[in-house]
Order: structure tokens, then C-alpha cells, then sequence
């Protein structure tokens, strides 16, 4: 919390005020990056264009703005059975699952793919990033390739 204050520019005192708890701060932190994640997946559902080519493009900007830092994950481990996380989780799931089923439907996304899939994705994602931050954009190359039926009926 110090360390949070200092950031801010407020005194730990403020910030024990408006979170009573780390868990808290915790909390608010992860409801608010996986309801952007949500709005991100939902505007990218609407956005012109293919499914597929939607998908690449949320899952690449996600990939890109993320930290290679364990944190938000450590974070959301502790404090996801919190009615109010699990509800945002909920709709963040809710939100890929609907352009994962669109992709799908386009015939590009293979059959067996999950939001879970995406968590997995951006965690190797982290991953990749603190062993090689150059070497991302190939590991989503990569990925893709494995999630695109055309790829996979075009190589194999």
C-alpha cells in the first residue's frame, strides 16, 4: 500500500480509505482490466470486417499492452471468488466466447477453441515476453497459425 500511495501521490491513509484492504485494491484492479477486456472483445465483435480477422487483432493489442509482470494474475488467483470479480470474469468470458463462436461460425476459428484457450494464450504471451520480448510477435504467429482451420488445412 506504500507503494500505491507513493504512485498516486497520496498518503497511505487516502488510499486505506477508499481501499479498506489490499485484497481490495486487488479486487478493483482486476474488475477493472477484465471489464476493458470485455469492452475491447464486444467492440471488436461489432467492428467491420471478418471474425477472424477481429479476433487477431483484439488478442494482438491485448498481447501487446500487457505486462510481462505477474501480478494481474496473482492478483485475480486471490481474489476471484469475490461475487464482483466473478461476475466481470463472467462477462469478459462472455464477450470472447461470443467472437470466438463468431469466428468459428466463419469457418477460420478450429472447433475446440475456448476462452480458456485465450487465458492460456496470454500467458504464454507474458511468458514469451520475459525470455524473449522480441520473439512475441513470432509466438503469435504461431498461435494463430494453430487456431486457423485454413492454415491447418492448407499445411496439413
Amino acid at each position: 500500500m506504500h507503494e500505491v500511495a507513493a504512485a498516486a501521490g497520496a498518503g497511505v491513509a487516502s488510499i486505506y480509505r477508499i481501499f479498506p484492504s489490499k485484497h481490495e485494491l486487488w479486487a478493483a484492479i482486476v474488475i477493472r482490466r477484465v471489464e476493458e477486456m470485455a469492452a475491447a472483445f464486444d467492440q471488436a465483435y461489432e467492428r467491420p470486417g471478418t471474425r477472424w480477422d477481429a479476433l487477431v487483432e483484439v488478442v494482438s493489442r491485448h498481447v501487446a499492452q500487457q505486462s510481462p509482470e505477474p501480478f494481474f494474475m496473482e492478483a485475480r488467483a486471490v481474489v476471484e471468488d469475490r461475487p464482483e470479480v466473478a461476475a466481470a470474469i463472467a462477462r469478459a468470458v462472455t464477450a470472447q466466447g461470443r467472437l470466438l463462436d463468431a469466428a468459428r461460425a466463419e469457418g477460420r476459428l478450429r472447433p475446440d477453441a475456448t476462452p480458456e484457450d485465450l487465458r492460456l494464450l496470454f500467458a504464454a504471451a507474458r511468458a514469451a515476453r520475459r525470455v524473449d520480448p522480441d520473439a512475441v510477435p513470432r509466438m503469435l504467429e504461431l498461435v494463430f497459425d494453430a487456431l486457423d482451420t485454413r492454415r491447418g488445412a492448407a499445411d496439413g
